[in-house]
């Protein structure tokens, strides 16, 4: 009898993979947390880290990922290839657009590419100083990738790696809170916040803090506590307060 490596026995492999790997480390330079994510959604996010996860193991600039592989960390199973194709084809264009902002000479995190709906895979070139950043800096955010993917808001996906950054600050020893305080400008930038909601709080507020803790508080495997306030200066907001404890 010939055995079938067919597409549902890949699968079954990986999910077997998965589910027996206890964690999926990724540690990057804080750089990429200032990378601008133009108009990404929360499947957006997943792909950009699990590619950066499959460019830390596999140790090279030229790489080609298939799509069961870009699949491994998605909290849902993708069966349908061809949407999955189009999905992947519209991530790497916005890809392409974005920079960091410490190095505006910078356009996109990825050189080239080829998504290959034939072999169902993903080749790119990565930048130099992408992978630099990757593999080479001393301040590092890191973070389990299952984790991160099964986050389902892309704003919470953002605040998440906030906290991943700045996890190991020391506690308020008054309140035994950890608190990172950014200027209000700064802090809207970070969070991706649509430039429509930036002058009006309640909306910032409504649609994009208040539901990124209320899912930190309830699903996180990492973070408690997690709240945030506004400090005015003059009756005009300057800064904002995220407060929160680490999970151990």
């Amino acid at each position: 009898m010939e055995f079938c490596y067919d597409d549902f026995t890949k699968g079954y492999v990986l999910n077997l993979i998965r589910d027996r790997r206890t964690s999926a480390k990724l540690k990057y330079g804080n750089e990429i947390n200032t990378f601008t994510f133009t108009n990404f959604t929360a499947q957006d996010f997943n792909l950009f880290f699990t590619i950066c996860w499959h460019i830390k193991e596999k140790k090279s600039k030229k790489i080609t990922i298939s799509f069961d592989e870009l699949k491994e960390f998605m909290p849902t199973k993708i069966k349908n290839n061809k949407r999955f194709f189009k999905a992947v084809s519209a991530f790497v264009c916005k890809l392409l657009n974005g920079y960091i902002k410490e190095f505006k000479k910078w356009k996109g995190f990825i050189l080239s590419y080829k998504v290959l709906e034939k072999e169902k895979a993903l080749s790119i070139v990565v930048s130099d100083m992408a992978y630099n950043i990757l593999f080479h800096t001393y301040y590092l955010t890191e973070f389990d990738l299952n984790e991160f993917c099964s986050i389902k808001n892309k704003y919470t996906k953002t605040l998440f790696r906030l906290l991943k950054q700045y996890e190991n600050m020391n506690k308020n020893p008054a309140s035994g809170l950890k608190n990172i305080v950014m200027e209000k400008q700064e802090f809207l930038e970070f969070m991706n916040c649509p430039e429509k909601y930036k002058d009006k709080m309640i909306f910032t507020d409504r649609k994009i803090l208040i539901p990124a803790i209320d899912e930190l508080n309830k699903t996180s495997q990492s973070f408690e506590n997690v709240s945030y306030q506004k400090i005015k200066e003059g009756g005009v907001i300057k800064k904002f307060e995220i407060s929160f404890q680490t999970i151990r």
